[in-house]
């Protein structure tokens, strides 16, 4: 059967990376490898040219190709491959970056939208209340920093003071908390959809029972199998699911309440992935009260290294986590909660959602269009209506590691089902995000995963 380019690019491009083709081995010419591949000249040179723009090659007019001397980001690829075993890695798209992969591995914000000068010159003004502006904060927060979130929940319709929040250095620590708050080791905690990355060993290292419970047909969630897990806290992420972008309806929302009502469960309502909204957002689950807990962080409507977040609840949950936060850290830092809460106060916060909203609509609607493009029948994705995270469900089981570790030496990543999903799904669903990558890299990388994904 005559090779086309991709495959001849991917052929090579393996060879390169596990070290088949070194570093400064110079290539065949053109015409060479066109012969020992059975194909027309143009197929080698278009393969070439894809390879030397993605650094792997040397090809320049009138010297000969050669394989690139340094290698860029080889080591950093094959640290990439053993994120299934090893968990999440907190550096991943800067070795993605470094490796020339086209990464859909991280539900993140992209840290190149973010003006980190406007940033930067609030933190400058901290310099104003020296000494005590680098001390420690409060276990529960900056007030002023508190007075801000409770701002921005009160414009969403959700009525809050400072006394209902505590500042924390994101959800997933405002989660922590929460499982050593609501529950004792022993206890079921059910997640609605799917996790965060690295949950399962979260919520095992707090010694709890994790049971993540699938949606049902139209991403819409499984109220029956919720209560069937006789859980004592139910985590939902009801506008902006970091696995599928789904935003639930105002309908499923007044359910889901309903249900932990009479089954006696504890809602924590995840937003983390709630500020960047594709469409109207209805009106989030704490603003109806009952006892409802929110956690949320600034990591992805700002940049990842924003390590900021915030739980919020009645006033006297928020006093006992306080102690909590103390117990655990001694407070937090406060240099970045005082320039947080000025650039909420002065609404740079605000025109950072405004900017850079339709710039990620730009990137999910080039997602979708790849796909639809690229990927072949019967595999079938979800549309974000929110964050970054878009579910994809190839219809069938798969090998995930061998098909992850295909896509790596491919130059492409995705989030494998199994880091996020329940059993039911973790074997055929995989996630891809398009926060981090622009519209011509989303399209280069859905091609070469649609190639994959069409071999299996």
């Amino acid at each position: 059967m005559k090779q086309t380019a991709r495959q001849i690019t991917e052929s090579l491009r393996s060879k390169v990376i596990h070290g088949e083709l070194i570093a400064g081995q110079r290539m065949p010419t053109v015409r060479q490898m066109a012969t020992l591949q059975g194909v027309s000249s143009d197929t080698i040179f278009r393969a070439y040219k894809y390879l030397a723009e993605t650094g792997l090659l040397d090809m320049k007019q009138g010297a000969h190709t050669s394989v690139a001397n340094p290698l860029p980001g080889q080591a950093g690829a094959l640290v990439l491959r053993r994120v299934i075993g090893d968990g999440p890695l907190n550096d991943y798209e800067a070795l993605s970056e470094s490796s020339n992969v086209r990464s859909f591995a991280t539900n993140v914000a992209d840290p190149r939208f973010f003006r980190d000068d406007e940033f930067l010159a609030e933190m400058r003004d901290v310099a104003s209340r020296a000494p005590w502006g680098f001390y420690y904060a409060p276990p529960e927060g900056d007030l002023g920093l508190r007075h801000a979130i409770a701002e921005w929940l009160n414009r969403l319709g959700t009525p809050a003071s400072a006394d209902n929040i505590v500042v924390t250095l994101g959800s997933q620590q405002g989660l922590s908390m929460l499982g050593r708050y609501l529950m004792q080791p022993g206890d079921k905690v059910a997640i609605e959809g799917a996790d965060h990355l690295g949950g399962d060993r979260r919520w095992a290292a707090l010694g709890l029972e994790r049971h993540v419970v699938p949606r049902l047909a139209e991403e819409e969630p499984d109220l029956n199998g919720l209560a069937n897990v006789e859980a004592k806290v139910l985590v939902v992420s009801p506008t902006g699911c970091g696995a599928s972008g789904r935003v639930m309806t105002p309908a499923k929302r007044k359910d889901l309440v309903s249900m932990a009502k009479e089954t006696g469960i504890t809602i924590v309502e995840d937003a983390s992935n709630s500020a960047i909204v594709y469409g109207e957002r209805p009106r989030d689950l704490i603003a109806s009260g009952d006892g409802i807990i929110q956690v949320g962080s600034f990591a992805n409507s700002l940049a990842p290294g924003v390590r900021l977040g915030y739980i919020a609840a009645e006033a006297h949950v928020c006093r006992d986590l306080a102690a909590i936060q103390q117990l655990e850290t001694g407070g937090l830092g406060l240099p970045t909660q005082i320039a947080m809460a000025s650039y909420m106060r002065k609404g740079m916060f605000q025109d950072q959602i405004t900017r850079c909203t339709p710039r990620y609509r730009k990137r999910r609607d080039a997602l979708m269009s790849a796909m639809a493009k690229h990927f072949p029948k019967g595999v079938t994705w979800s549309v974000p209506m929110a964050g970054f995270g878009c579910k994809v469900d190839l219809g069938h089981d798969f090998d995930q590691r061998a098909m992850y570790d295909r896509a790596v030496e491919c130059g492409v990543a995705f989030t494998p089902g199994a880091m996020l999903f329940g059993e039911s799904e973790q074997s055929r669903c995989i996630r891809v995000c398009f926060g981090n990558q622009t519209e011509s890299r989303i399209d280069e990388g859905i091609r070469i995963l649609g190639g994959l994904l069409t071999d299996l």
